[in-house]
């Protein structure tokens, strides 16, 4: 994976013109920085998320920098699957193909457990369980890509190679949970998923990518005590969102990563897969998963 500096190169000579993107968590952060870097390579933008009025305003810039695309907002609660199914039925009965799906939505909280009306955990559903549903449900958008020789990729940007043992006996955490579990399991068990989606449909590129410390409103949902720390710390070490961008997208443009799984680090390179990361954890988790989300 180049620099950031080599990146961005990279990423100056590639023309989008006519593909579609996908950014879910676009109207903040890393995803708004990635949606207007896609767009000022002249590729349309769907952004998703629940804040309108920031998606009203991104998507002014985004037509400001690629006037030809199309961009929108449409309204999407990432914690709910009931809400994930019906934005999927009605994206499909708009669009019939999709070269990219990018996830970044977060939920930043240090409270415990707390349950959906679906009796998922709050943080679960945004950072595994919705985003696991979503991708299910566009595949067959990012199969047409794909079978008219179009790229096809998705990238989820979480927490790529940290996750934790397998809990086998409890994988939603409904006895195990507290803030450690909880995040090294969504970690882990979005590197299981990107690895069983490969070996299901070998013609799209899935990839999960730990962005590294960033400075995001996210910070803001943290306790005053934890919040001052953390964007003093984010000042010091942060990549910023726009640097960040650079190496998002080269991972959605780039040959190397056109099929196949990676797991990839803030840089973006290659990590190896954890020792937790096995055949027997893989089929679990997606077994456990399909009966979560169905």
């Amino acid at each position: 994976m180049p620099s950031f500096a080599q990146a961005r190169a990279c990423n100056a000579t590639v023309n989008l013109a006519n593909k579609r993107f996908l950014v879910v968590g676009g109207t903040s952060g890393i995803g708004q920085a990635t949606a207007l870097k896609l767009a000022s390579m002249h590729a349309s933008i769907s952004l998703a998320g629940r804040n309108a009025t920031a998606g009203s305003t991104l998507v002014a810039q985004l037509t400001d920098l690629n006037p030809k695309g199309h961009h929108e907002f449409l309204p999407i609660d990432m914690t709910l699957m009931k809400d994930i199914r019906r934005f999927a039925a009605a994206y499909r009965n708009t669009y019939t193909e999709l070269n990219g799906l990018v996830i970044s939505a977060g939920f930043m909280t240090m409270q415990g457990r707390t349950e959906t009306v679906e009796g998922i955990d709050q943080k679960m559903a945004v950072h595994y369980y919705g985003r696991a549903l979503l991708i299910k449900e566009l595949l067959p958008l990012l199969e047409t890509a794909s079978e008219k020789g179009e790229d096809s990729r998705v990238l989820s940007i979480f927490a790529a190679g940290l996750g934790g043992p397998i809990h086998y006996e409890d994988l939603d955490l409904k006895t195990t949970y507290n803030l450690k579990t909880a995040a090294e399991a969504t970690s882990g068990y979005n590197d299981l998923l990107v690895n069983e989606l490969s070996l299901r449909h070998p013609s799209i590129g899935f990839m999960h990518i730990a962005p590294g410390v960033i400075e995001t409103p996210l910070m803001k949902n943290l306790p005053l005590y934890l919040r001052v720390p953390a964007k003093i710390l984010a000042k010091l070490v942060a990549n910023s969102p726009e640097e960040c961008a650079e190496i998002m997208t080269y991972a959605l443009t780039s040959d190397q990563y056109k099929t196949g799984w990676w797991l990839l680090s803030d840089k973006g390179v290659p990590l190896k897969p954890q020792k937790y990361h096995t055949d027997e954890a893989r089929e679990a988790v997606w077994k456990h998963t399909n009966s979560v989300v169905s």
